[in-house]
């Protein structure tokens, strides 16, 4: 690769640092030492190569198409691990709050179980 007059780094190298950025965390004061720039100049290359990715990533929507067409079992948004089985066939999981509500429906003195003072 090509090394640039106006950056410290190729391209190669920035791509690195931003890698130990997302995947690792690395703060932008630990990237700056570790690949000899500025802190500014770990901060710039990592936002501006996110907007560059950002930029070229498929919208929400059909991303989110995509998966259910393609059943995926998971998606990954922003880097996050999002398990999507919420939703399997013939069965929806109203997830945790509908649980309580099932749970608790039956307890004594609640107003869904017909017994107690709500009566």
């Amino acid at each position: 690769m090509r090394q640039s007059l106006w950056r410290k780094l190729n391209p190669g190298q920035q791509a690195l640092l931003v890698l130990a950025c997302l995947r690792k965390g690395e703060t932008f004061a630990d990237l700056a030492a570790g690949f000899g720039v500025g802190t500014a100049t770990a901060w710039r290359y990592v936002n501006e190569t996110v907007a560059l990715l950002a930029a070229r990533a498929p919208k929400l929507r059909k991303a989110a198409r995509d998966a259910v067409k393609a059943r995926y079992a998971y998606v990954v948004l922003d880097g996050t691990l999002i398990a999507i089985d919420r939703v399997q066939e013939g069965r929806v999981d109203l997830g945790r709050a509908a649980r309580v509500r099932q749970r608790h429906q039956g307890c004594p003195g609640s107003a869904a179980s017909g017994r107690g003072p709500a009566n």
